[in-house]
């Protein structure tokens, strides 16, 4: 799919880095804004079509550090819209990323929306800073996939998660912009199976 988006124009080549031996990567970036809104529109009408109210009370959810109905709402969709046998086990952890980032898009103008960003000690998985930080919260997430953790369950591996976040200092861009109120959540993953934990960030 990837090449194909590429070779059509659909997505264009960023940074670009060899490695030993001959190997180079590059890392993939939407070209314009005519093809971002492209994207986003699709997105829209793939997602609305399919489960529009429910998903919009996830993000509300997600927003507003509702950490039972973030669980329970997205623990249904995964459960309802994710194949486990489409997910290798070394993928799974970005495969889920890059589902509810997908989901997340939705909530672009309200939020700057962003993934894998550098923030006080280390990188981010996902991070919404609010448009408006005196009214929003900023959120950030962090997940494990627990088929690679060393803790022995994957309730202990969503709050390995959150403890990430927390001893990483993720939410210092937040700070920075003005977040009054943070959520922060550990999210772990084992095929089908969800676990989630969330803290409002002291100050």
């Amino acid at each position: 799919l990837w090449s194909f988006l590429l070779f059509a124009g659909y997505l264009t080549l960023g940074k670009t880095k060899e490695l030993k031996e001959g190997h180079w990567y590059a890392t993939l970036r939407i070209p314009n804004q005519e093809i971002y809104f492209l994207y986003r529109r699709l997105l829209r009408d793939a997602v609305g079509s399919i489960i529009s109210e429910r998903v919009q009370v996830l993000l509300e959810a997600i927003i507003n550090g509702r950490a039972k109905i973030v669980n329970n709402l997205l623990s249904e969709f995964i459960m309802n819209s994710m194949s486990f046998f489409d997910t290798p086990k070394k993928e799974a952890e970005r495969s889920y990323h890059l589902f509810i980032l997908g989901l997340l898009v939705l909530l672009e103008g309200r939020y700057n929306v962003q993934s894998n960003r550098e923030s006080g000690l280390g990188k981010y998985d996902i991070m919404l800073t609010p448009a408006q930080p005196e009214k929003d919260a900023g959120v950030v997430i962090e997940f494990k996939n627990f088929e690679y953790c060393d803790e022995p369950t994957i309730e202990q591996a969503a709050s390995a998660a959150l403890a990430q976040v927390q001893d990483q200092q993720y939410v210092t861009q937040l700070k920075v912009v003005g977040c009054t109120t943070i959520y922060q959540y550990g999210i772990a993953f084992h095929g089908k199976k969800m676990a989630l934990v969330m803290e409002e960030c002291a100050d």
